[in-house]
């Protein structure tokens, strides 16, 4: 067999699972975020003060998509990746990076009401210094990098020594940052408040555990089922550690670059991966088009949100703050579906929001069946 190890493209019915769950909890997320921003003392009572914990416990999403896209990686290319490897993803990646950050600096510019300063501003901290969500894409476009040089050192390598390395090496870089102040040289400050979280080190537990996983998804799937009891049971423990850490407020870092996300982000998912695989059945239609359109969502829920929320402003100043969560998160999960769908009508769509699949086109594998190596 070829080195290249390239097989027929075919989706896993698991990572449809996933990809919905983690592109619906970051919009549930910036709903919620964005409805406690601007809600008044008197609003925010004690019931509502709940949410912070639950919010946090949603940070998942960011590792999980990290987890994923290292997943399908390492499943379609476990040693070594094709030519113009980079080139393909530069342009359906760092593209629409660029454009987004571009639209959303003019958004944020006419909102703070519009100037070529305040633009000029808006744009040199999206495009640059990532100060905005879309900083993810850069952050994968790294493990592709990285995954070209380690793939064939992982592929030799012993999974019970690497992965706690990673995990050591994943906590400590998080804990720095978490723990440390700026340090007295030139740009410390804003390396601090934007751009530490970039890095790969920030993640590299996450793909390197998705290195393994992705390998041989049989094999991964066999071992969560025959281990049924303590993914269950280190899933329920490690949300109950987190929520406990949480409370105590040890780590105040409310994002999921805190580095307490670590105790549970991987055993929940490998939950969630086998609670997928238990299923055995194509996902529901609804499920492919949320896992086929979750990048366009992913880079415009934020955008269709601040509309929504400008509306609501306008409109309904009163509403109460669950009806303005619901508002915000349905118009930002199918209002940037919509909107995901029309631009990928267009010739130039996938430069703004990458290149997608839709179901009609998808040939998913259902969990628990015969493999057929892939990338999504």
């Amino acid at each position: 067999m070829s080195t290249l190890q390239k097989k027929p493209k075919r989706h896993i019915a698991e990572l449809v699972w996933l990809r919905t769950v983690a592109c619906l909890m970051i919009v549930a997320v910036h709903a919620v975020e964005s409805v406690i921003h601007f809600a008044s003392a008197e609003q925010m009572d004690s019931s509502y003060r709940l949410l912070y914990p639950l919010i946090m416990f949603m940070k998942l999403a960011t590792p999980l998509f990290i987890f994923i896209s290292a997943f399908l990686l390492a499943h379609a290319y476990h040693v070594k990746t094709p030519e113009h490897f980079l080139r393909k993803r530069a342009k359906y990646l760092l593209i629409p990076y660029v454009i987004i950050a571009v639209v959303y600096a003019v958004l944020e510019a006419v909102y703070a009401g519009f100037s070529s300063a305040v633009l000029a501003e808006r744009l040199w901290k999206n495009i640059v210094l990532a100060e905005f969500h879309g900083y993810f894409i850069l952050t994968i476009f790294q493990f592709y990098i990285l995954h070209q040089w380690i793939a064939p050192y992982l592929n030799r390598w012993k999974a019970t020594v690497v992965i706690p390395v990673a995990l050591v090496i994943n906590a400590a870089y998080l804990a720095f940052f978490n723990l440390m102040q700026p340090f007295a040289i030139l740009n410390a400050e804003t390396f601090w408040q934007f751009l530490w979280w970039v890095p790969f080190p920030a993640w590299v537990f996450y793909y390197v555990t998705a290195y393994y996983a992705g390998r041989n998804v049989e094999e991964f799937r066999d071992r969560l089922s025959r281990n049924r009891l303590k993914v269950i049971g280190g899933s329920l423990l490690s949300v109950i550690l987190f929520f406990i850490l949480y409370s105590s407020k040890i780590l105040p870092v409310n994002s999921s670059k805190n580095v307490i996300v670590l105790i549970y982000a991987l055993p929940v998912m490998l939950l969630m991966f086998y609670l997928a695989s238990v299923i055995r059945s194509k996902p529901p239609t609804l499920l492919n088009w949320i896992a086929s359109l979750s990048f366009g969502i992913f880079l415009l829920h934020s955008l269709c949100q601040k509309v929504a929320f400008s509306a609501l402003q306008s409109a309904l100043p009163g509403l109460a703050l669950p009806l303005q969560i619901i508002v915000l998160f349905v118009a930002g999960a199918a209002g940037a579906m919509l909107l995901t769908y029309m631009i990928s009508l267009l010739p130039f769509g996938t430069f703004i929001i990458g290149k997608i699949n839709l179901p009609k086109r998808a040939s998913i594998q259902p969990a628990g069946r015969p493999t057929a190596s892939g990338e999504g």
